[in-house]
């Protein structure tokens, strides 16, 4: 029986592509996974080799940004870091 695969999300800043990428071989020889699906900032494109088997997505098209720094402040009304925004979407996602 095979076992089924999956995507791989990963949440990621232009500093952490080039560690993802040494690591690529390595989550697909012990993950079952089918893809890696990468989740960032629109300046990661360009850095994420062109393949069948990964994908970008934008985050700023997943939520509306004034909705998620709206949400955030009511949640986190006495939180000191308010410009921490776009590290609780990565969270959520």
């Amino acid at each position: 029986m095979n076992k089924p695969l999956y995507p791989l999300v990963i949440p990621t800043i232009q500093e952490d592509i080039p560690n993802i990428l040494g690591n690529i071989k390595t989550l697909f020889d012990y993950l079952p996974i089918k893809e890696i699906i990468f989740v960032g900032p629109e300046n990661i494109i360009d850095a994420i080799p062109k393949s069948d088997k990964l994908h970008y997505i934008n985050e700023d098209t997943l939520i509306d940004k004034l909705a998620l720094k709206q949400i955030f402040n009511d949640l986190c009304k006495d939180y000191t870091k308010k410009d921490r925004w776009g590290w609780y979407l990565q969270q959520f996602i």
